[in-house]
């Protein structure tokens, strides 16, 4: 796993849905959506099948039909630029619908999520007009000139009791995090539910190094650790291309056991002509 890069993106893919799973059945899930032909997509979107059920997650609240996501790694940039470029895209989902207006301007929603506060650009939106309200912890709305409704989802300060995965997306992790997550991942019974916590478990781990070589050494959890990250499959795999490779050295050894009975008793052969001239 040394030097592996961190897929952020298939961590947040899973958290969205764990932290929307009492929703189970109210929405639909679709990775990098594509907008066109061209190679511009979507992070994640969000989409509400029934307008009529309220949501009760925190940050779903905002939410309306498409609800359009970024995610941003703690060292990506989430600057006014990013920013615009992520609404551009809303506008682009929405120009791009299957006939005129298909996809109306007061369905759609913008949501940004980052593990750190983005400072800069609450100084640049606040400087451009914009208002920032803190309207549940780590939960930002920007008001202003925006054609949909945004905010900027805080992961480091959100809830740790409702909002738990999307806090679990961070550098910062504790030891007490990757325990949960475990737990989750044991009891879990639905496959694609696994699948997810599996997604989480890596990101963190490769994330937070120290903390998983902390709970590695606790023996107890390491079966259940292996399995989470895929670690078991890999070692399984390696098990199985050994096999292959003595097997195949297997074969050598005797073609060349074959092929050194088959030298000497030439060299017999030769030696009885040689003695009977």
């Amino acid at each position: 796993m040394e030097g592996e890069t961190i897929d952020w993106h298939s961590g947040y893919d899973s958290s969205i849905p764990k932290e929307l799973e009492k929703n189970k059945g109210k929405f639909t899930y679709e990775r990098n959506h594509p907008l066109n032909a061209e190679p511009i997509v979507i992070d994640f979107i969000v989409t509400r099948e029934n307008l009529d059920v309220p949501v009760e997650t925190n940050f779903g609240r905002i939410f309306r039909k498409y609800n359009i996501f970024e995610f941003k790694s703690p060292t990506a940039p989430l600057d006014i630029d990013v920013f615009f470029k992520v609404n551009a895209y809303a506008c682009l989902y929405k120009a791009y619908g299957s006939g005129v207006d298909s996809v109306g301007m007061d369905e759609i929603t913008v949501t940004f999520i980052r593990d750190i506060k983005p400072v800069k650009l609450f100084a640049d939106l606040k400087k451009h007009g914009f208002s920032v309200e803190n309207r549940y912890p780590g939960i930002y709305y920007i008001h202003g000139k925006q054609f949909f409704p945004t905010q900027i989802l805080v992961g480091r300060e959100m809830s740790k009791d409702e909002n738990p995965w999307l806090r679990c997306m961070t550098t910062k992790a504790t030891k007490e995090d990757l325990h949960r997550l475990l737990k989750e991942y044991h009891d879990a019974r639905d496959e694609a539910d696994r699948q997810r916590i599996s997604a989480i478990i890596r990101v963190l781990s490769l994330a937070n190094k120290g903390i998983f070589a902390e709970v590695w050494e606790e023996k107890y959890m390491l079966e259940e650790l292996m399995e989470a990250v895929g670690l078991d499959k890999i070692i399984a795999e390696k098990n199985k291309e050994i096999v292959e490779m003595e097997n195949q050295l297997a074969d050598k050894d005797r073609d060349i056991a074959e092929k050194n009975s088959l030298i000497e008793k030439l060299m017999m052969e030769n030696a009885a002509l040689k003695a009977a001239q």
